[in-house]
C-alpha cells in the first residue's frame, strides 16, 4: 500500500452518479494519474492519498487510491497554491499570494474568523472579502453534507443537488421529514425519498411517510386519468403502496390535539372521538399523551388484533405480538381509552380454527373489549397472504369450517357486556348480540348455519381461478 500527498491539479474525468474520479496529483515528486470514488473533491485541494500502483494497457501508471484524506495546506506555498488554484473563485495566483504574504500561516484562521481583515489586501473589497469566507467555509460544510448523505446510499451527483438546494439544513430535513426531497429535489420522487428513508430509520407509521404516501397515490391516479378518488380506494391503494394500515391515531399526538382542537370548535356538540389504531401506533404515544388525547375527547381504539396465535400474527406480518398487545391495551385502557377489536376466523389456516377460538378467547377474556368485529378470512388476489395460499405456505380453511370457529369461540367468550358482530358474507350469514344475555341465541343461529350448509360443496372465500385454485389442493369446493 502506497501513501502518495499532493495537490489535485487537473480533474480529468468524473463520474457525478457514483463519484469515480480521473486525476492529476502534483507533488515535489512530480505528477501522478489517480483513479478512484471521491465523494467530494476539487481542484487545488491537498490529499493524502492510500492505494496500489497499477499498469493501465492504455493510460500506463495510475494510483488507484482506495482511501484518502482532505489535508489542510500546511505550509505558506501550500496555502497560496490552494487560494490560487481556482478552488475559491475570483481569487487568482497574484491575490493569493498577496494574501499569504500579509496573513503568512495565519491565513485561514484570519479568513474564517476575522475575514473583514482581509481587506487591508489591496484588490479586496468588504464584499469580496465575505465572498471569499463564505467559499473557504462552504468547501467544508459541503464535504461534511456530502459524507454524511453518502452514508444512506445517495449519489454523489443526487447529494450535491440536495446540498444546494439545502444547504446546512440537510441533517434536520432529513432525520426529521426526508420525504421533504421528493417536493424539492427534482428527480427524486416518493421512492427514492422513501428508500432514503428506510436507510435513515424513519419508522414505517410516520406522519411524514403517510401524507407523502398519500399525495403519491393521488398523482399516480392523475396520471392514469382520474380527477380524483374515493376516500376508500385512496386509503386502500395508499395502505398497499405503504403497507401500513392508514388510520387517525398512527399520526403524532400534536397533529391529533389541533386536528381535535378544530373539531371541538366547528362541532361543539360532539360528545366523542373513536378512530382505528394498531398496537404499535398506542406504543409510539406516552402515558402523558395517551391522556392528552383522552381529555380532548377521544374514547375508543378499534385494533385489528386478528388472532390469539403469536405464530400467525408472525406469519401474517402483523405489528404486534401477543405480550406487546397485553401491555400496550392496558395502557390505552389505564388512560381511559376503551378498547374495540377486529377479529377474522379463518386466519389461521385449516385445521387450526378451534385452536384459534381457544386462544382468541382467552386473550378477549383477559383484555375485556367492549366490542368486537369479527369478518371472516377473504382472500384478495393483491393480499401478501395470497401469495402465501399460491406457493402452499397456507391452505384456507372453508367457510364452514370459520362458521364452525366462530361458534367455537362465542362460546368460550366470558366478557360481561361485550357487543359481537360476525360477518361470513360468502355465506349470507350474520351473528350478532351482546354477551352473556344473547349467548344462547346466537349458539343457536350458528347451529342453523352451520347445519345448512354441512351438506353442501364447501364454500372458500379466494379470489381466484379454478386452476390457481386448485394448487393447494383444496378444489373440491367452489369459489366465492
Amino acid at each position: 500500500m502506497e501513501k502518495v500527498i499532493g495537490y489535485v491539479g487537473h480533474i480529468v474525468y468524473r463520474n457525478e452518479e457514483n463519484g469515480y474520479t480521473v486525476f492529476h496529483l502534483e507533488n515535489d515528486d512530480g505528477e501522478v494519474t489517480c483513479v478512484g470514488n471521491f465523494n467530494f473533491i476539487s481542484e487545488g485541494e491537498m490529499l493524502e492519498l492510500d492505494g496500489e500502483y497499477v499498469n493501465h494497457s492504455v493510460y500506463g501508471t495510475q494510483l488507484k487510491v482506495s482511501s484518502h484524506v482532505v489535508k489542510e495546506p500546511e505550509d505558506l506555498v501550500s496555502i497560496e497554491r490552494y487560494l490560487g488554484s481556482g478552488a475559491v473563485k475570483g481569487v487568482g495566483a497574484a491575490l493569493a499570494g498577496r494574501i499569504v504574504k500579509k496573513f503568512k500561516e495565519d491565513t485561514f484562521r484570519i479568513i474564517e474568523e476575522e475575514p473583514e481583515r482581509l481587506v487591508e489586501i489591496k484588490g479586496i473589497s468588504e464584499r469580496k472579502a465575505r465572498e471569499i469566507a463564505e467559499q473557504v467555509e462552504g468547501k467544508k460544510d459541503m464535504r461534511k453534507a456530502m459524507i454524511y448523505l453518502q452514508k444512506y446510499g445517495i449519489s454523489t451527483k443526487l447529494a450535491a443537488k440536495i446540498y444546494q438546494h439545502y444547504g446546512m439544513r440537510v441533517y434536520n430535513i432529513l432525520e426529521e421529514n426526508p420525504y421533504q426531497l421528493a417536493d424539492n429535489i427534482e428527480g427524486v420522487g416518493f421512492k427514492t425519498a422513501d428508500e432514503i428513508a428506510a436507510r435513515i430509520g424513519i419508522h414505517t407509521d410516520s406522519d411524514y411517510r403517510i401524507k407523502s404516501g398519500l399525495f403519491y397515490t393521488l398523482q399516480q391516479a392523475v396520471g392514469e386519468g382520474h380527477i380524483y378518488l374515493p376516500q376508500e380506494a385512496l386509503l386502500k391503494r395508499a395502505g398497499e403502496l405503504l403497507g401500513v394500515e392508514i388510520h387517525a391515531f398512527c399520526m403524532s399526538t400534536d397533529h391529533l390535539l389541533r386536528i381535535l382542537e378544530l373539531v371541538h370548535r366547528y362541532l361543539p356538540g360532539c360528545r366523542m372521538v373513536n378512530m382505528d389504531a394498531t398496537i404499535t401506533n398506542i406504543s409510539q404515544k406516552s402515558d402523558e399523551e395517551l391522556k392528552q388525547l383522552y381529555d380532548q375527547g377521544v374514547r375508543r381504539l378499534y385494533i385489528g388484533i386478528e388472532t390469539g396465535l403469536d405464530d400467525v400474527l408472525t406469519f401474517t406480518k402483523k405489528d404486534h405480538n401477543l405480550q406487546q398487545a397485553y401491555t400496550q391495551i392496558a395502557r390505552m385502557q389505564q388512560a381511559g381509552l376503551v378498547f374495540n377489536a377486529h377479529i377474522m376466523t379463518g386466519i389461521a389456516g385449516r385445521g387450526r380454527g378451534m385452536e384459534n377460538a381457544e386462544k382468541t378467547a382467552e386473550f378477549f377474556n383477559r383484555t375485556h373489549p367492549e366490542r368486537i368485529t369479527n369478518f371472516s378470512l377473504f382472500l384478495h388476489r393483491r393480499a401478501p397472504l395470497y401469495q402465501d395460499y399460491q406457493a402452499g405456505r397456507f391452505v384456507p380453511a372453508s367457510e364452514l369450517d370459520n362458521l364452525i370457529e366462530d361458534r367455537c369461540l362465542i362460546e368460550l367468550l366470558d366478557v360481561p357486556g361485550l357487543v359481537y358482530d360476525g360477518f361470513h358474507d360468502m355465506l349470507k350469514v350474520r351473528v350478532r348480540g351482546t354477551l352473556p344475555q344473547d349467548k344462547e341465541k346466537m349458539l343457536k343461529q350458528f347451529d342453523e348455519a352451520i347445519e345448512k350448509y354441512r351438506n353442501e360443496p364447501p364454500v372458500y372465500a379466494v379470489l381466484g381461478d379454478e386452476h390457481e385454485f386448485s394448487s393447494n389442493d383444496v378444489s373440491t369446493g367452489r369459489i366465492a
